[in-house]
């Protein structure tokens, strides 16, 4: 807007001649004429680009931290449903406490949808293999 005001005032106040080179069928007033039908298309045309290449890093922004939040309530559930578990033993009769381990394990199974087992229902004893599959030492 700025160059198209210093070219009017330098073309109409001053007289300056355009170049035999530059439009030689048009006079001043008509490259004027066409500057001023032309800036509304031109500024049309710098908006959609702008928009097109506008990112709203503050709604990204928001939405990142939601999901952020979301996540937090997720894993703060998971403790308190195996802080609750820890504390009514975990079913019938007395159970070891569950450790650090085996609570985190749980965790990270419980976000991952996985079945979630207490330390009280796992053979502490079996070498890992099943009952028909066992590794021979010979």
């Amino acid at each position: 807007m700025i160059a198209m005001l210093v070219v009017e005032v330098m073309m109409l106040l001053k007289e300056i001649e355009l170049p035999a080179w530059f439009l030689p069928a048009m006079t001043a007033h008509e490259l004027i004429q066409l500057g001023h039908n032309l800036f509304p298309a031109f500024l049309n045309g710098c908006r959609c680009i702008g928009a097109y290449l506008f990112v709203d890093l503050d709604g990204h922004q928001r939405a990142l931290l939601g999901a952020l939040h979301e996540q937090n309530k997720e894993v703060l559930r998971a403790l308190r449903d195996i802080q609750t578990s820890i504390q009514n033993g975990g079913g019938a009769g007395p159970a070891r406490p569950m450790s650090v381990g085996d609570a985190m394990r749980n965790l990270e199974a419980e976000l991952e949808g996985k079945d979630i087992k207490h330390p009280s229902e796992v053979n502490i004893f079996s070498d890992g293999f099943p009952d028909g599959k066992k590794k021979s030492n010979a």
